[in-house]
């Protein structure tokens, strides 16, 4: 006869389950590690031929605005000459320097001012 022994059980094999239980804990570990990982792809910086618009106290003066439009047309020399022009005429000749500096596509026309 096949009779088991009195006080033991047959039961189920108890390898599966743990085999499952580590399969869902390396699971879990691995996507709490990834969430809490850096974004690997900063966002990129917006390009230099990219519309400017700077906010210093009021309105850009006309002569700025001017300035503005021909250094991002690639037109350097005219963007100078009318940056030399609007602050030829401009009553706070400091304050309208620091919004040109201010203005990306000015930087280099700026640098400029001194030839």
């Amino acid at each position: 006869m096949n009779a088991l022994p009195v006080g033991r059980r047959r039961g189920a094999s108890k390898g599966p389950i743990w085999a499952v239980l580590g399969v869902l804990l390396v699971g879990a570990g691995l996507a709490a590690w990834s969430l809490s990982r850096p974004d690997p792809t900063p966002a990129p910086p917006p390009p230099d031929d990219a519309p400017v618009t700077v906010t210093v106290g009021s309105a850009l003066p006309p002569g700025l605005a001017g300035a503005i439009e021909l250094a991002q047309k690639g037109e350097q020399d005219a963007a100078l000459a009318a940056l030399r022009a609007a602050l030829d005429g401009a009553p706070d000749r400091a304050a309208l320097l620091e919004q040109a500096r201010q203005v990306p596509a000015l930087q280099s026309v700026v640098d400029r001012l001194g030839e």
